[in-house]
């Protein structure tokens, strides 16, 4: 995405370097399109957003000649962060148009700051934190016209929701749930028929066009509106399984990276009555959206920190939350112990590199215990191919969650990785003889599955200031490579 974003700057073009077309196996970032050239799969919707920031970062390099790759790391580094804080506002506005007080709908935000995967989201140059910052303007602009009916609010609904759109196609899942719950406010205001049709057409008109643009994109790429640049087929994985890996597994499951939307079904039975409405959209967008992910063939996400596909769901799912907390004390003081298990969860998360943990296990596959999963190669048009399941996808032993635990261990018995060298050692010597690090948490199920070292230098302890006080504190790979030297 990165790419497209310098290319559509500085070469007028949505074509990128070809060595994306083979930077993963079977399933590249980019395709060769009709004309020859690589084009990225995904959304266009980041690399827009990203312009100005790209353009910042190019021109702060040329004038300081510091190198491209560090001006662009830092500008857009404070890309996620602004939008997730300016998601919390609106999960803040979002909780108080359900009758959340304001305590409650800041305490809310704050929730979905630090007690969620979004923290992790705001943290990765991903596009979830744009996706959840659209669907939630989306759906609180509906609300506002709900009660103020005003045309303007209808159309930046559908703008939002339109972006949403051209950021991640998947998005178009809610566009039905939007327009349910828009004509449900027209029924509740008796709007006539005539009005009611306007207001639905005046909405959907932002997001049939981005759809058209998409598939005439499609078209002129790839020779076909339906070819995105993804694998054909896409959607092979079990639907049933999918999502109890999305749900409930504490691989990737959303119970366990949100603790709080556990309270979600007590907050819609509260809801139910004032706000039917908005009960029955948060319903709908719960039982619907988590479909088509359940069934990609990479439903987990890849290198990620929790059910990374079900991030933009997460705004909405804290109105329910914070009317649960709202409306009984029980729920109250349970939520606090969800907040604060959510807290520890996603700390963890963020401060312990995931790309660290994944390069642990890059050598491990296990296929009879994981099984295999069926995909389309790009490489090899018309062709299925078979490859195993991911180990942290499916096997509770190799889960992130356990998986960060014990790097954290490793990294507080004074091991960590070089960012100069690209080497890991530890204080009392090499990493690979470290008790702990040889000590891993599937260690007595599959003690044949080794743990290597974190590839290309991958530093376990990951936020700037946390590695800056762990380096202070505790071990500096770089000051024991010099002091050796």
């Amino acid at each position: 995405m990165l790419a497209t974003s310098r290319s559509l700057l500085t070469q007028r073009t949505l074509a990128i370097d070809l060595s994306f077309t083979s930077d993963i196996a079977d399933h590249p970032s980019a395709k060769i399109g009709i004309d020859g050239r690589a084009y990225a799969k995904y959304g266009l919707g980041l690399p827009i957003l990203e312009l100005p920031f790209v353009g910042a970062a190019l021109l702060i390099s040329r004038l300081t000649g510091t190198a491209e790759a560090h001006t662009l790391a830092v500008v857009l580094s404070l890309l996620n962060p602004l939008l997730t804080a300016l998601t919390s506002m609106l999960v803040c506005a979002l909780c108080q148009s359900v009758g959340c007080n304001r305590i409650t709908a800041v305490a809310a935000a704050i929730a979905y700051s630090f007690s969620t995967f979004a923290w992790f989201a705001a943290v990765m140059d991903l596009s979830e934190a744009l996706q959840a910052l659209c669907l939630a303007a989306a759906m609180l602009l509906l609300i506002r016209y709900g009660s103020e009916q005003r045309t303007r609010y209808l159309w930046g609904s559908g703008f939002a929701s339109a972006y949403a759109v051209l950021t991640k196609s998947l998005n178009a899942m809610m566009l039905p749930a939007f327009a349910l719950y828009l004509t449900a406010l027209c029924r509740r205001h008796s709007f006539p028929r005539q009005e009611t049709f306007l207001a639905l057409l005046r909405f959907a008109v932002l997001p049939a066009a981005c759809l058209m643009v998409l598939a005439w994109l499609n078209l002129v790429r790839f020779g076909s509106i339906w070819d995105s640049g993804y694998n054909s087929p896409l959607f092979t994985n079990p639907l049933l399984s999918g999502l109890y890996g999305l749900l409930l597994s504490p691989n990737k499951g959303l119970f366990f990276y949100a603790p709080l939307a556990l309270l979600v079904p007590a907050g819609l039975w509260l809801m139910r009555r004032r706000y039917k409405a908005e009960s029955a959209m948060v319903m709908l967008s719960c039982l619907w959206y988590p479909l088509l992910p359940a069934k990609l063939f990479d439903w987990g996400g890849g290198i990620s920190w929790g059910p990374r596909y079900l991030t933009p769901l997460l705004p909405l799912l804290m109105m329910p939350v914070a009317r649960a907390v709202a409306g009984l004390r029980i729920l109250t003081c349970l939520g606090i112990a969800l907040f604060t298990a959510g807290l520890g969860v996603n700390f963890l998360g963020v401060t312990i590199s995931e790309l660290a943990y994944e390069s642990t296990i890059i050598e491990i596959y296990l296929p009879e215990q994981t099984g295999t999963l069926r995909l389309g190669s790009l490489t090899k048009p018309g062709q299925i191919v078979e490859r195993p399941i991911a180990v942290e996808d499916v096997l509770p032993e190799f889960s992130p969650l356990l998986g960060h635990i014990w790097l954290a261990r490793v990294a507080l018995d004074r091991c960590e990785c070089d960012e100069h060298t690209a080497q890991c050692r530890c204080a009392s010597g090499a990493l690979e003889e470290n008790a702990i690090f040889r000590s891993p948490p599937w260690k007595r199920r599959y003690p044949a599955a080794h743990p290597v070292p974190p590839a290309y230098g991958y530093r376990i302890i990951q936020p700037w200031i946390a590695r800056r006080l762990y380096q202070w504190l505790l071990y500096d790979p770089s000051a024991a490579r010099e002091e050796k030297l």
